[in-house]
């Protein structure tokens, strides 16, 4: 909290905040069916002494018993409840050096103890604790019970004693309220006596019909209409009980903080491991075309005609045998390739081809459908094709091109 932050709390006298306590928690929960029926309590007093009479048991049969979905929580507020919500556990109830020092220390941190039974003497104190006004401390009763129950001295008393840490607690601060209103001296009085007056106007001039409102059982409370006319100051003093909780609640709820994402603790950096690709298989290999006919021309067969469709042009290929142009140098060989027709003599080759030079005489000539040439001579032992080329010597070939 910030510096100078005054602390205030209210507390009341055990012997009637237990008999409230006893209402709202519904500890007669505690009482068996058949306890209900034998007994047949008539009032509030009536189930109070009963379960004054062995409050122990009651105490441990409600740990037992849900409230508010949650079991066992009825059993902290069915003793001490004002000391127990003020921070000091039931757990050191028992030890009374650790009550009384947690008493002193509760005087040191509280600017001021309100006191219910005294609350108009309370509200003047506050007003100066906190350096206000009389208008800032005008208030008109909520959540006033529309009728009393009577209780004995005796059963009130019983309560005290049941409480005794809060009873203690009570009457070290209604000492130490007395003593600050005597501190203020005889001006006190007449600021009381002021401020009643002040109370009572406020409330004939807000205060319109009275009405009882109810929940459950036992929840009965005094509520009042607002009167004709009246000012933003009477609407606040008049509003109800819950629309009052929800005002003090909206302005006193914390703010939602949006929560950073937490982030993990980093983990060693580690290369990505690489995924390689799956590897695409190799396409076939292509077989190439002058491999059989290699092998044909070396058993000295006549190869087919091979015609290529994608090919622009039809080739034809032709092999001739150096030694059958030998044994007819002077006959012609014709060749008919689509309409065209080519005279060839010994020794012929075609244009862009050349011959193909190997240890036997021989040529592969190939003749392209719109072209041919001559070719002057050809020397033994360039072509390693054919094993009976015939004797090696030279020839001369003249290759003449006759139309038809």
């Amino acid at each position: 909290m910030k510096p100078h932050t005054h602390y205030i709390t209210i507390i009341r006298d055990p012997g009637t905040q237990f008999e409230s306590a006893f209402t709202h928690f519904q500890l007669d929960d505690a009482f068996t069916p058949a306890e209900k029926q034998q007994y047949k309590f008539k009032g509030m007093p009536s189930k109070i002494e009963h379960f004054l009479s062995n409050p122990t048991y009651y105490r441990n049969r409600l740990s037992q018993l849900q409230w508010e979905g949650k079991k066992g929580l009825r059993w902290y507020y069915s003793k001490n409840n004002q000391m127990f919500d003020l921070g000091l556990g039931h757990k050191f109830h028992d030890n009374v050096t650790k009550v009384n020092e947690y008493i002193e220390q509760l005087d040191k941190e509280m600017s001021l103890v309100l006191i219910t039974e005294y609350f108009d003497e309370s509200m003047v104190l506050l007003k100066h604790t906190l350096c206000w006004s009389m208008e800032d401390i005008i208030y008109i009763a909520k959540n006033v019970r529309p009728k009393r129950a009577n209780f004995s001295e005796s059963l009130r008393q019983k309560m005290r004693n049941w409480n005794s840490v809060d009873t203690k607690l009570y009457n070290h601060f209604n000492q130490t309220l007395w003593r600050k209103i005597k501190e203020i001296g005889p001006a006190f009085d007449v600021e009381l006596a002021t401020y009643k007056r002040l109370l009572s106007e406020a409330f004939d001039k807000c205060a319109g019909v009275q009405r009882v409102s109810s929940q459950g059982r036992y929840f009965h409370w005094v509520e009042y209409g607002i009167k004709k006319d009246a000012g933003r100051l009477c609407k606040l003093l008049v509003e109800p009980k819950r629309a009052l909780f929800f005002s003090v609640w909206n302005k006193q709820k914390p703010k939602k903080v949006k929560k950073a994402k937490s982030t993990p603790a980093r983990r060693p950096q580690v290369p990505p491991r690489r995924i390689q690709p799956p590897r695409r298989p190799k396409p076939p290999q292509r077989v190439p075309q002058r491999a059989p006919q290699r092998a044909q021309m070396k058993t000295g067969r006549q190869p087919q005609r091979t015609t290529s469709k994608n090919s622009p042009t039809k080739t034809n290929k032709v092999l001739i045998n150096v030694a059958e142009a030998q044994s007819k140098a002077t006959k012609n060989l014709a060749i008919d390739n689509s309409d065209k027709v080519m005279h060839m003599n010994t020794g012929a080759r075609v244009a862009g081809v050349g011959p193909i030079k190997s240890q036997n005489q021989g040529y592969l000539a190939t003749q392209n459908d719109d072209r041919t040439s001559s070719v002057q001579e050809v020397e033994a032992g360039d072509i390693p094709m054919f094993a009976n080329a015939g004797p090696k010597t030279p020839t001369q070939v003249k290759a003449s091109r006759s139309s038809s």
